[in-house]
């Protein structure tokens, strides 16, 4: 095995840390909720979809997810992200996201019918 992939193994074997908490406490609902989809590969269009917002304010909080996190595209942010969250206490995370579960777009089915619309989601005026 590379020296390089253990690396990556064993940082997934380590616990989050502090900056990361902090970083997490740092970000919105909506960007949690892009950080998540993001992940998940969903483009801007279906992002835009799911939080009921047009496809520029989505770029922006592609956008400022990148400067919290400290990259230059939203692929390498989505790894960032998705190698916090892997090792990121579920609990912490959900203090930390205001009421987000760590997993809650992989289990996203509906849109519609999201229990955890209410704190993502912009109501049409």
């Amino acid at each position: 095995m590379r020296s390089d992939n253990k690396e990556v193994i064993n940082s997934i074997d380590k616990p989050s840390t502090a900056s990361e908490h902090a970083l997490c406490r740092s970000m919105t609902i909506k960007q949690h909720v892009t950080v998540q989809l993001l992940i998940l590969g969903c483009a801007n269009k279906d992002i835009a979809k799911i939080i009921n917002i047009g496809e520029n304010t989505v770029k922006l909080h592609v956008r400022a997810v990148c400067k919290k996190v400290g990259c230059k595209t939203r692929g390498q942010a989505a790894l960032v992200m998705s190698e916090i969250l892997t090792r990121m206490d579920p609990s912490e995370y959900e203090r930390s996201s205001g009421g987000l579960p760590v997993d809650w777009a992989s289990n996203l089915s509906d849109h519609s019918t999201d229990k955890y619309a209410a704190l993502y989601r912009t109501v049409d005026k």
